[in-house]
């Protein structure tokens, strides 16, 4: 090739590298130019670097999603090929909860800095109060808990305990019962007067003061628990419970009349299971000695729970209580209120050995022995009579 062609090559040649877009010639690291990266550090609201939070980004436009998690110092850093545009940023707290949201742009495939201040709003700062609040109150009333659980073991064992331990274990009693007070006491002060668990700490509350013999105050913390509950759209078992509670404390104060409205209420709070709130209502007339006005609700309390053996027995009570007579020459002949008899046989058959089928079958020997002509399948042994 002479020297004339040669330099003619070398000049095309330069001008096809003069027009050759400039990707080409870089190749590869061209290509790594062409991504973004990010780094910085992120504080918390008083300037503190918050270690171990999660950064969620998302493109706008791309839809792309990545996280990173900072490290002890709060530091974090993007994978080096981030699409350009608008990024959404969620920081999120080591429970997974969106603490922050903010975002950030990014273009020409450089490398950027950009440090994250969380700012937390007002209504975030009320929930965060409201979540320690919450979690102090809890602790506070699982102690209450704890303490009530263990003034009942103490009072069973009381019951039970012979003369000369009754009071070591009154005085263990005494300190359960004050403590679980305190501690419901200070639960409900960590409550706003709205909170929807108002309700939960006022019944325990109550429960506390009748294991420390305080009807009174029982009664007050039962009524304020009833009026605090939420508005019941059906049968309300948790509401029932406490006006049946409400009942007791006050039957056990001689208030006989507002303890029946409060069993009334019980019972139409829950009608399916309205037995206790009968029952207790009948025994609440049963030991004022008004036999006669507690045969209803006994009857009620059957009616809806027929395998509770105390209810049949207390049923057979009150109507063997309101039995008639009649003279005949010169005897007098008893005359049994129907089903007395009836009812004392079904607390047999429920409680065939226990406290209520055995006093049943004491009744219905004594009916025998009245000479009431009754009959039964559970005959007086002989030699009594």
């Amino acid at each position: 090739m002479d020297r004339k062609r040669t330099k003619i090559l070398w000049m095309a040649i330069a001008l096809v590298l003069a027009i050759m877009p400039l990707a080409t010639l870089l190749g590869s690291s061209a290509a790594a130019q062409s991504g973004n990266h990010l780094a910085g550090t992120v504080y918390d609201p008083d300037g503190k670097p918050l270690a171990n939070v999660t950064l969620v980004f998302k493109n706008e436009t791309t839809h792309h999603v990545f996280t990173v998690t900072t490290d002890a110092k709060g530091r974090y850093s993007t994978p080096a090929d981030m699409d350009s545009g608008t990024w959404d940023i969620d920081v999120k707290d080591q429970s997974g909860n969106v603490i922050f949201e903010t975002g950030v742009k990014v273009s020409g495939g450089q490398d950027f800095t950009q440090d994250i201040r969380v700012v937390i709003s007002a209504q975030q700062k009320q929930q965060q109060a409201d979540a320690k609040k919450f979690a102090g109150m809890k602790a506070d009333f699982d102690a209450g808990v704890a303490a009530y659980n263990q003034g009942i073991d103490i009072q069973k064992q009381l019951a039970q305990a012979p003369a000369d331990q009754k009071d070591a274990l009154q005085a263990q009693l005494t300190q359960f019962a004050d403590t679980a007070v305190k501690s419901f006491q200070t639960a409900l002060t960590e409550l706003s007067s709205t909170d929807s668990n108002r309700h939960i700490v006022l019944y325990r509350l109550a429960q506390a003061y009748d294991l420390e013999g305080n009807f009174d105050q029982s009664v007050a913390s039962y009524q304020q628990a009833i009026a605090t509950f939420p508005p019941p759209t059906g049968p309300d078992r948790d509401l029932a419970g406490s006006y049946n509670n409400l009942g007791n404390e006050l039957a056990k104060e001689g208030k006989i009349d507002d303890a029946l409205a409060a069993y009334q209420k019980a019972a139409d709070a829950d009608p399916p299971d309205a037995a206790s709130a009968w029952r207790n209502a009948g025994i609440s007339l049963y030991n004022t000695g008004k036999m006669a006005d507690a045969i209803v609700p006994f009857q009620k309390a059957v009616a809806i729970d027929p395998k509770n053996a105390q209810t049949w027995y207390l049923l057979g009570t009150c109507l063997m209580n309101t039995m008639g007579s009649k003279t005949v020459g010169d005897k007098v002949i008893p005359i049994i209120t129907p089903g007395t008899v009836e009812a004392f046989e079904k607390a047999v058959d429920l409680d065939p050995n226990g406290q209520w089928g055995l006093q049943s079958k004491q009744a219905l020997e004594a009916l025998q022995a009245m000479g009431a002509g009754i009959d039964t399948k559970y005959k007086a042994p002989k030699g009594k009579g």
